[in-house]
């Protein structure tokens, strides 16, 4: 019996053998077969193609930048895909990969890792390059898949075979719609792939290329080439070097370049690492992966600089850390001297950009340290004042707050910093453009030519900006603010300040005291804040808002618009085309002039009877007739002592009852 078996099977496999070979040799004139009763072979040239399709690709490594690069160390993983797909007329029975591996490559690396089709996916055990299995697919197609890889180690030629056969004789399907790969209808079900990994032979250079292609063949159809695909081999390190510098440099700040490029063929540069090490010690990071090739260094007078870049590439490759520095230099000694004389110390810097310091001592509080661009210039027990000349030069002074010993700081011409200590000190920046803090005391701040930036401290202090369009800043204290010439900034602070815009057109926030502000010269707005203040707008086409208090309000001359707020104001247009409103509450609105308009301790005691708590018309008696607070005064407000411009004012006197002067051209809306 088993004799008779063996016969039948070999005759079966002869007459698949049969049919597989007519396949391969007629291809695509062979439309529909099928075994008869006798197992002869049918074939006819009309009627539907039954035909697998097969589109397919190979990925690889994806590198770095255009090129790919990649480092010889690495193992590099290749994927071979292949797809039958969903306009196909049948299954694929048979698939055969073969690729000619890249002869950079170390055959010897080459290894299988994994294979799949369909929603299958099969493990290569580790270690083999070449491998056989038989895939079990009688439940999902009928069928059983032999599955086999290897490569020919002289020529790198790999191969990956996948056939089909019947279960019953081991042979090839003789229903030509039995196959393991279906159409791919469904997404997936028709995608089949392998993927091996091979390493780089160990002595590639950069610039070396690795190409890969693989060709694909579906039962008996032409071979179809994949896509190319190819990597670069980056091989060395990258080198950087830094800038030659001068033996010496005579200011603190300078500028370290430096440079760097990737062997030839490689991936390029992608940041550096540059160090520095100061007077001899060890070599500290300076700035981290950076694609800068320059950077603005400060250093210390009279100290000695040593700079090293190293560079990293796009694929990892660091440069060696170099033996020996790459560049250095020395900041030249500056010539400052701190000396005490009758008591005072004496402070010089250098015309060169400065940091002064001033420290009290951490044992004796009677003693100050002094540095200059971190050089000790002594430790002093003054008994008079401090003064520091800081010269030419972009200059920071800073006094210690602790220090209560009044101080006298000249910045000299450059964009300077001072900051007073704890004593009553004066400040002065000179030209250009500086920047000025008090701290305790009552300080005097001056800026100076230039666009100046002045704040007070806790203390009553005074601060001019003088020429330039400046920033001004009051705080705790009642404080004196003066902007000088040009657009000025300036914020009252906390308590009741003095402010003088002066020329030019200011912007003037009042603070939360009851402050006096006096724009000055030129188109300015004045907003208030919290407090009982007066407001003068002064010359030129003013804004100026009342937010709250009882205050009061005065255009001067020019075309100005006064807003009223909460509280009762007295508000005066001056002479020019005003526009005055009341706000809230009940507000005193004058049109044009007053006899008492520069006389402001007149207009507060008119403003004191107008906010009394007795009734509205007995104020307004008592205005008009001089009487109450301002009883024996001779101040009252009649067609004698209110004056009309003859200008054309608009008056609204807002949500109370308020008692309006208007002129005979003055439009009144209340």
């Amino acid at each position: 019996a088993s004799g008779a078996l063996n016969q039948l099977t070999g005759q079966v496999r002869s007459a698949a053998d049969t049919v597989f070979n007519f396949i391969r040799s007629y291809g695509n004139q062979v439309t529909e077969f099928y075994f008869g009763a006798d197992e002869e072979v049918f074939a006819t040239s009309t009627g539907r193609s039954l035909q697998a399709v097969d589109p397919n690709d190979i990925l690889g490594p994806a590198g770095v930048g255009d090129g790919r690069h990649l480092t010889v160390n690495e193992s590099l993983d290749y994927t071979i895909r292949f797809e039958n797909t969903a306009d196909a007329t049948a299954p694929a029975q048979n698939v055969f990969i073969t690729q000619t591996l890249d002869t950079e490559l170390d055959f010897n690396t080459y290894q299988l890792e994994e294979f799949g089709f369909g929603r299958l996916r099969f493990s290569v055990p580790e270690g083999k390059n070449s491998f056989r299995t038989l895939v079990d697919l009688r439940e999902e197609h009928g069928v059983l898949v032999r599955v086999s890889a290897d490569i020919d180690q002289t020529t790198g030629i790999i191969r990956w075979i996948f056939e089909t056969q019947d279960p019953e004789t081991g042979a090839a399907p003789a229903d030509p719609l039995a196959g393991f790969l279906p159409p791919n209808v469904i997404p997936g079900d028709g995608e089949g792939f392998v993927r091996y990994s091979i390493r780089p032979k160990a002595d590639l250079v950069s610039g070396d290329r690795l190409d890969a292609e693989a060709s694909i063949v579906f039962d008996v159809n032409e071979a179809i080439a994949t896509p190319p695909i190819f990597n670069t081999i980056d091989a060395g390190a990258p080198v950087a070097l830094m800038n030659a510098l001068p033996n010496s440099v005579p200011t603190d700040t300078f500028t370290v370049a430096w440079s760097g490029s990737d062997e030839p063929g490689g991936a390029g540069i992608a940041f550096y690492d540059v160090f520095v090490s100061e007077d001899g010690g060890d070599f500290e990071l300076l700035l981290e992966r950076t694609t800068a090739t320059s950077v603005e260094f400060t250093g210390q007078s009279g100290s000695n600089y040593q700079f090293i870049a190293v560079a990293t590439d796009l694929v990892g490759h660091r440069q060696e850390f170099p033996a020996v520095a790459q560049a250095a230099t020395t900041v030249e000694a500056a010539e400052g001297v701190a000396t005490l004389l009758n008591g005072n110390l004496i402070i010089i810097g250098t015309s060169r950009n400065d940091r002064i310091e001033v420290l009290r001592d951490r044992r004796d509080s009677s003693v100050v340290k002094v540095k200059l661009n971190g050089r000790s210039l002594g430790s002093f027990a003054p008994t008079g004042l401090i003064r520091v000349e800081a010269l030419a030069g972009n200059d920071r002074v800073t006094i210690d707050s602790r220090i209560e010993i009044n101080a006298i700081i000249d910045g000299g011409e450059g964009n300077d910093r001072l900051e007073a200590g704890g004593g009553n000190d004066i400040l002065m920046g000179g030209p250009g453009n500086d920047t000025l803090l008090a701290k305790a005391g009552n300080n005097q701040l001056f800026g100076g030519d230039g666009q100046d930036e002045l704040t007070a401290g806790r203390g009553n202090d005074e601060l001019f900006g003088e020429s330039g369009d400046d920033v001004m800043r009051g705080d705790r204290g009642a404080d004196l603010l003066d902007g000088g010439p040009g657009r000025d900034l300036i914020f009252a602070g906390r308590d009741g300040d003095t402010v003088f815009g002066g020329d030019g057109d200011d912007i003037i926030h009042g603070g939360r005291g009851n402050d006096f502000v006096d724009a000055g010269p030129g188109n300015d707005s004045i907003f208030d804040d919290h407090g009982d203040d007066i407001l003068l707008g002064g010359d030129g086409d003013d804004l100026i808002i009342d937010l709250r208090g009882n205050n009061i309000l005065l255009g001067g001359a020019g075309n100005d618009v006064i807003l009223g707020g909460r509280g009762r104001d007295l508000i005066i247009g001056g002479t020019g085309r005003d526009l005055l409103f009341g706000g809230d509450d009940e507000d005193l609105l004058i049109g044009g002039t007053t006899d008492f308009d520069n006389d402001h301790q007149a207009l507060q005691l008119v403003l004191s009877e107008w906010t009394r708590g007795t009734p509205h018309h007995q104020r307004k008696q008592n205005i008009l007739n001089g009487k109450g607070k301002l009883r024996g005064t001779g101040i009252r407000l009649t067609s004698q002592t209110v004056h009309d411009d003859n200008d054309r004012d608009l008056l609204i006197g807002g949500c109370d009852l308020d008692l309006i002067f208007a002129g005979a051209l003055d439009d009144v809306l209340n």
